[in-house]
């Protein structure tokens, strides 16, 4: 394939005969649009622009041998008069005094201000012929189009669409190729869904097969995010939302505004979100992220596309000179998500082509199977997780402070994140040190997991909320591999006693300040708890000291207590992990056996945070594969402090945990517990918080295997 392709054209020329009305008592047929007597010359001052120049031609109707060459410019739907003299060819299609004034008796005529050549006016050129102002800050605009009085000069004046009479109905060269531009791109244009009024993004190409079969699509990563602006826009706010190209499946749902050369694309499910180029496209470059936003202030603000016949959508801006050479293309991350980011037109290899009707059409038929599928193995995946969550299982949980769930993932599920992870092994130009609990992915394939698994449903029964408010947090996992002879004796694949006893006094709990990276995990005077953590196990882990996770039985509740004493919390936000009591004080106060948490790929294992953990070391002939996710639950979102952390959890391990109030023998407590906030209501900065959380916990059952090296 060809790295380089044409251009589509941005302008096309031609005249504006006039089909409609009958004009006889301003001249015989054919009669078209001219530019009538001498080119006028003015000058005003427009502070704070200074004194402007301009040049002027009336604009009227007249003999169709004395028809006016027209240049349509795509990009800006400008109308420019087209003539030998560069001067004069500056000269536009202009509604006197600004489209944001137009109504019925305006006056349109040719004008340029010599200065400002970049001051321009819309123009819709619609397939019935009618001629519009584009001004879409102007209600006005949309019922009025170019007209004439009957009675009068031939001057060309705004008059309503409805009134037949005088508005003007064009035929020539210009509108027979707008007309035939519009149906090459209502071909390639991306039709309605049945029954609907949203549009989705398909992609015709490229085929882009790391995503996975079948077609793909512009679909929402995670959910829309509202925060107020600071700086110069300090007190808007706006909402934010991630988009990244996956399964047709998934695909975002669009409601489009305006015509294909000015259009705006609207999110269906919050229509004040759009989608955005990064910065305003006035910014538009390549390397430019597309994504959605809306400012809720400034509806003004939402950003313009045009859809060119090739089936591209780039941005529409006529005051950046660059926008025309744009498009929507895209760009592979290093955490296995494919995003969207502008590209020259001519980067065939990247840009996107989007899908027409036929296409679209092919889909629906698929699509509705597909989704069919989808929901009854959600259904299915519903009452497999409310059969699971048992009396024995809440029990065994707030008696031990975790669970262990098998086959709670699908074993497709399974494989699809296995392969992928597989994928970015062999991609890897590094050492396997960062498998290790040190990456978080956001590729769909694991962040399906838990999505697409049993842990949401258990999630939503066991501590309230909805499955689709712990699917929002689900944004990356923390991919957690053991490689034979991890934390194993030095150069072998076997484990003593004694090193192990190290290995298990080394436990831990998520969160807490620590030096392993400075910058990053030193952290003191704020620990990043959570509710609870939920492990994924890839491979099958058929016995112990097969670098499986660890937990000490019931330590959750003993560590809770340890941690009442007076001062001792606060000793571990200043201290971290130093203010643990590990090493010889493990025995002390944890007095059940380990659990080795073995099992087949697809088991679930799910803990309270408080619950002390480490890694087996790996003894076994294979790699251990696993991915971790981390979770709050409602009351936790709600309750939180300002640093994002809720010491109150760790103090009652299961306070926030509404599914067990019902299994707990003692009477609840008569502190009242804060509600649940709305699915919606994480800040910018909250996120960015979790973010920064989310790096924190790459190292958090990795810092006592560099304890380890530094002993060596």
């Amino acid at each position: 394939m060809s790295s380089a392709a044409a251009a589509p054209p941005r302008s096309m020329e031609g005249t504006l005969t006039i089909v409609a009305p009958e004009l006889g008592k301003i001249g015989n047929p054919p009669l078209a649009l001219v530019g009538r007597g001498r080119v006028n010359t003015y000058s005003w001052d427009a502070p704070p622009h200074g004194k402007l120049h301009g040049r002027g031609l009336k604009l009227a109707c007249g003999p169709a041998s004395n028809a006016a060459t027209f240049i349509l410019e795509i990009d800006s739907m400008a109308i420019r008069f087209k003539d030998k003299d560069p001067d004069l060819q500056l000269m536009m299609m202009d509604a006197q005094g600004g489209q944001q004034k137009s109504a019925e008796g305006q006056n349109v005529n040719l004008h340029a201000t010599l200065e400002r050549p970049e001051w321009k006016q819309p123009w819709i050129l619609a397939l019935d012929g009618t001629i519009g102002p584009g001004n879409t800050s102007n209600p006005k605009c949309k019922d009025l189009c170019l007209g004439i009085d009957p009675d009068g000069d031939g001057q060309i004046i705004m008059v309503p669409r409805n009134d037949e009479a005088r508005c003007l109905i064009f035929g020539g060269t210009l509108m027979e190729k707008v007309a035939n531009r519009s149906t090459k791109i209502a071909a390639a244009f991306p039709p309605k869904l049945p029954n609907s009024d949203s549009t989705i993004l398909l992609i015709k190409s490229p085929p882009m097969p790391w995503l996975g079969r079948g077609q793909k699509a512009i679909v929402k990563s995670g959910d829309l995010v509202s925060y107020e602006m600071k700086g110069k826009h300090k007190g808007l706010h706006g909402v934010f939302g991630k988009l990244v190209l996956g399964k047709a499946t998934d695909a975002a749902e669009w409601f489009v505004e305006g015509p294909p050369e000015n259009m705006i694309f609207r999110l269906q499910e919050d229509r004040r979100v759009v989608l955005d180029y990064a910065y305003g496209t006035h910014t538009s470059s390549v390397g430019q992220a597309v994504n959605t936003h809306g400012t809720l202030e400034r509806k003004e603000w939402a950003a313009k596309s045009i859809f060119s016949p090739d089936g591209t959508i780039g941005p529409q801006n006529h005051l950046n000179k660059e926008a025309s050479s744009l498009c929507l293309g895209y760009h592979r991350e290093k955490d296995g998500s494919t995003v969207i980011k502008l590209i020259k037109r001519t980067d065939v290899k990247h840009r996107l082509v989007f899908g027409s009707k036929i296409d679209v059409e092919e889909y629906v038929n698929v699509a509705m199977e597909e989704r069919r599928l989808q929901e009854a193995a959600r259904e299915k995946l519903r009452n497999d997780a409310a059969a699971r969550c048992t009396p024995e299982l809440k029990r065994r949980l707030m008696e031990d402070g975790f669970a262990k769930i098998e086959g709670g993932i699908p074993m497709s599920v399974v494989l699809e994140a296995r392969k992928e992870i597989n994928r970015e092994i062999g991609l890897s130009s590094t050492t396997t040190d960062s498998f290790k609990a040190k990456t978080f992915a956001s590729h769909p394939a694991i962040t399906n997991l838990f999505k697409a698994s049993m842990a949401p449903h258990i999630a939503s029964l066991l501590m309230g909320g909805s499955p689709e408010f712990y699917r929002r947090q689900a944004s990356g996992g923390q991919l957690a591999l053991r490689f034979p002879g991890d934390m194993c004796d030095k150069d072998k694949a076997e484990c003593s006693v004694s090193k192990f006893n190290g290995v298990r006094k080394g436990w831990h709990i998520d969160g807490c300040a620590s030096d392993f990276i400075p910058g990053l995990t030193d952290h003191y005077g704020t620990i990043h708890n959570f509710s609870m953590l939920v492990g994924c196990l890839l491979s099958d882990v058929p016995a112990s000291m097969s670098g499986e996770l660890c937990c000490y039985p019931g330590s959750h509740t003993k560590l809770a207590e340890y941690m009442k004493a007076p001062g001792m919390l606060d000793k571990l936000k200043a201290e971290g992990h130093k203010a643990l009591p590990t090493g010889e004080k493990t025995d002390e106060l944890f007095d059940r056996p380990v659990f080795h948490g073995t099992g087949k790929a697809g088991t679930l294992f799910i803990a309270n945070y408080m619950t002390a953990h480490f890694i087996a070391p790996n003894t076994a002939p294979d790699i251990r594969y696993a991915v971790y996710f981390r979770i709050k639950n409602p009351r936790f979102q709600a309750g939180k402090q300002s640093d994002g952390s809720r010491p109150e959890a760790m103090l009652e391990p299961w306070s926030d945990w509404e599914g067990l109030e019902m299994s707990q023998e003692s009477p609840a407590s008569e502190t009242k517990q804060p509600e649940a906030p709305a699915l919606h209501s994480l800040s910018h900065e909250e996120l960015l918080g979790n973010h920064a959380m989310d790096r924190h916990l790459l190292s958090a059952d990795y810092s006592y295997t560099q304890a380890l090296k530094r002993d060596e």
